[in-house]
């Protein structure tokens, strides 16, 4: 079926009248103030040479084709140390099951740009960013640069707690040029990317680059489809020497099934490959029926006594599956950005950017049946089941500018970041009729025929920084600063069980909260002991500002639960140190670094309901203790010779919570002190041997993780698991397919089964029942034909 694709439309004259600041730069918006070490051009992985931090540099064309095609920028770095990153299919690109940890930080906890943009906390339902994945196509990421611990004290971000992952756009070139790719592989998976380089345009200075990619997937197990298309535009001009202008606009259009969240329980009884019941909706239909003659809804009706009180099969409650979930988002994102010298000592950098996003989580739900469902007559919305939609959208706009200056040993910078972001979240229910399907799950649906929850909300940020370079000698070079962040969100309930409500109505809920932090201190070292070694240490400070979404802290339950909640809950913080020691030979550079994190005010969500993960459930929140990180990371890179190349790094990561969880009537509610932070695997061992001599190139990757958690309580371990990825690919660079080339991707070569992530931490499972397991994708295999032109 033929799938229509909206696209948002707020918000974009201004940028797109902006474009024509290439032709005479009149405002503009700031790239990433991090800039890529020029040491050695044969490099992919720079480990910071020079950097008071532990920080690393992938030059990412040179990574691409090591990976299977249309691979999530994140997993350029996930051969990183200290990264771990996992999901549920072979491209990292399927999010609600993608998951990234780093020195006991999860996702939502750290902080990522693209080309200064900030791409907000990349969360699964996204409040105040998009995904990586989203916001740029992966062959036009130049390089991803991470900060592990300490992060960067100008990042555009109010998450980073734990590090910070900047992404840089590929430029515009200045000589014409083009690319196409065909892929295809394991699944009926398909791909289009094509680019056109327009190299300068008639003597203007303009240069431009237009990307185009369409990607199509079935699920590996079950009957979904995973679709993806963006467009990628960017126009470059330079100045003279010391200005440069440029503009970016990025469109996403993403409509993917879902994998099943299972318990161990029910990957035993119900199998590896269980997945959702599409597209058999009789099934879907009988389950629902059943559940509501044994009343395992907690509805209190029949909606079909033929049914019987027996569920089908091996299945034993409606939440064994549900007839299928999916994720929809579109995205434009854009900016315009002018960077420049105003003498040969102070350069400055101002941008402007914005983000319209719309997104719509599907869900077939046996819990809110259809309005007609117990009517024996009724022919539409009769069905036991309905089609719950959580639908958001918003629109966010921001600026950054940025100043700095060389006096003598000193270089001085300063730098603001503002954004404005307002959104609309609710839960739709929309009717579906017995016995034919007749709504698409990727597919945006209107007109439902109730509304829970629909909140609105507004966000302002503000953030500023200042720093100071100071080369003290040769040998020693001190940087010290601080960053203040004001966060302030507001919230207002605007439908509440169907009926629209305002101040002084019954089921009205407003409110806001704020993080804010006039000084967090930052301050690092670099000495060069010898030519070829240095030493480095940094300590940083960082808070999280809090989410404004729906079953968030300030739009969640009732009055009273908002206000307990906005009066008693502090933001997260973090206090990060870290000291190492790089080397850079001839033949090998190496890094070895240890760091203590100390993580303060950690919020938990207390569920009212969690017996279903498909439940709408009140929480309230809590600060509930501390978390304390040792830990190590120690990286290679050996280059054998002109062809031959090789790495690997080992990360080991002990994060344990200082305290149980305590309600607030002194009872002990979760038994976490000195128990392991779940989530993430202590041990990670990675290691890669490539092989390119110009035409012929080859690469193996080993990925070794280590046993993790699900509960905070310890009480259900994951067996540790190892990976293997290989490539093999022949570049043609004579005669009439001079510029093409051919490439063979294998993920999981040795068809490994293992549960690669989860979907949520749960207290504890004994009995192995909790929901929230996603397992790995088994062995596929790609190929790609690409050609330069």
């Amino acid at each position: 079926m033929a799938h229509q694709y909206a696209t948002p439309r707020t918000l974009w004259k201004p940028l797109l009248l902006g474009a024509t600041c290439l032709a005479s730069p009149l405002t503009a918006f700031a790239q990433d103030a991090a800039t890529v070490a020029s040491e050695d051009t044969t490099e992919v992985i720079i480990l910071g040479r020079g950097q008071p931090r532990q920080v690393q540099t992938i030059k990412a064309q040179k990574v691409l084709d090591y990976k299977v095609p249309g691979a999530s920028p994140l997993k350029l770095a996930e051969q990183l140390p200290g990264v771990y990153f996992a999901g549920a299919d072979p491209f990292g690109t399927y999010e609600y099951a993608a998951t990234l940890y780093l020195r006991g930080f999860n996702q939502s906890q750290l902080g990522y740009t693209l080309d200064g943009v900030p791409l907000g906390d990349m969360s699964y339902s996204n409040h105040n960013g998009l995904h990586i994945s989203r916001a740029i196509i992966s062959e036009n990421v130049n390089t991803v640069q991470l900060a592990q611990g300490a992060s960067d004290v100008d990042a555009a971000s109010t998450s980073n707690l734990g590090g910070s992952l900047r992404f840089s756009g590929r430029r515009a070139p200045e000589a014409f040029g083009a690319d196409l790719s065909l892929s295809a592989g394991s699944d009926d998976y398909r791909r289009l990317f094509a680019r056109v380089d327009t190299g300068e345009i008639a003597g203007s200075g303009v240069a431009l680059s237009l990307s185009y990619a369409d990607s199509f997937t079935h699920t590996w197990k079950g009957s979904g489809e995973q679709q993806s298309r963006q467009a990628n535009l960017r126009l470059d001009r330079n100045f003279g020497d010391d200005h440069h202008v440029a503009f970016w606009l990025h469109g996403s259009q993403r409509r993917e099934n879902d994998y099943l969240e299972q318990s161990r329980e029910q990957i035993d009884r119900l199998g590896y490959d269980w997945n959702y019941l599409a597209p058999d909706f009789a099934l879907a239909e009988r389950i629902a029926d059943v559940a509501n003659n044994r009343d395992d809804t907690g509805l209190g009706i029949v909606t079909n006594a033929a049914a019987g009180t027996d569920y089908p099969g091996n299945i034993q409650s409606p939440d064994d599956s549900y007839y299928q979930g999916a994720g929809l988002r579109d995205d434009l994102i854009g900016a315009i950005t002018w960077d420049g010298r105003l003498n040969p000592a102070v350069s400055f950098s101002v941008s402007a950017y914005g983000h319209a996003n719309k997104g719509q989580g599907p869900w077939f739900t046996p819990y809110v049946p259809s309005p007609n469902a117990t009517d024996p007559l009724a022919t539409e919305d009769n069905s036991p089941l309905s089609f719950r939609g959580f639908s958001y959208n918003f629109t966010r706009a921001g600026a950054i500018g940025g100043l700095s200056a060389e006096l003598g040993a000193h270089k001085l910078s300063t730098g603001l970041w503002v954004e404005i972001n307002n959104s609309k979240e609710a839960y739709n229910y929309y009717g579906l009729t017995r016995g034919r399907l007749n709504r698409d799950s990727l597919e945006f649906q209107t007109n439902p025929f109730f509304t829970d929850d629909q909140y609105s909300f507004e966000t302002k940020t503000v953030k500023f920084h200042v720093a100071d370079l100071w080369r003290v000698s040769d040998v020693l070079t001190v940087q010290y600063g601080f960053k203040s962040q004001s966060v302030v969100s507001r919230s207002r309930k605007l439908i509440d069980e169907n009926a629209p409500v305002g101040p002084g109505d019954a089921g009205y809920v407003a409110g806001k909260i704020s993080s804010q932090d006039g000084f967090l201190p930052q301050a690092g070292f670099v000495w060069r002991v010898q030519r070829d070694h240095e030493v480095f240490g940094a300590y940083g400070e960082s808070i999280a500002a809090f989410a404004a979404q729906v079953n968030g802290i300030i739009a969640n339950g009732d009055q009273a639960i908002v206000d307990d909640a906005i009066a008693k809950v502090k933001p997260e913080r973090s206090r990060t140190t870290e000291l190492g020691w790089r080397y850079k030979g001839k033949q090998f550079d190496t890094v070895l670094a240890a760091y203590a994190v100390r993580f303060d005010n950690r919020v938990l969500a207390f569920y009212a309901d969690p017996t279903s993960p498909i439940l709408v459930s009140d929480t309230i929140y809590r600060n509930v203790g501390s978390v304390r990180t040792v830990g190590v990371e120690a990286a290679i890179n050996y280059r054998l010779d002109s062809h031959w190349t090789a790495s690997a790094s080992y990360t080991y990561n002990d994060s344990r919570y200082d305290s149980d969880v305590v309600e607030d009537t002194g009872a002990v509610s979760v038994q976490t002190r000195d128990k392991v932070v779940a989530g993430e695997p202590s041990e990670l061992v990675k290691a890669s041997v490539n092989y390119d001599d110009g035409a012929r190139f080859a690469g193996l990757s080993y990925a070794l993780q280590g046993s993790w958690y699900y509960t905070y309580e310890n009480d259900n371990p994951v067996k540790g698991h190892d990976l293997v990825d290989v490539t093999a690919g022949y570049r043609f660079q004579t005669g009439t397919l001079k510029g093409a080339e051919v490439t063979v991707n294998v993920s999981n070569l040795f068809d490994r089964r293992y549960l690669s992530t989860v979907a949520g931490l749960v207290p504890n499972d004994p009995d192995g029942t909790a929901q929230v397991l996603f397992v790995g994708a088994p062995r596929s295999v790609f190929i790609t034909v690409s050609k330069a032109f």
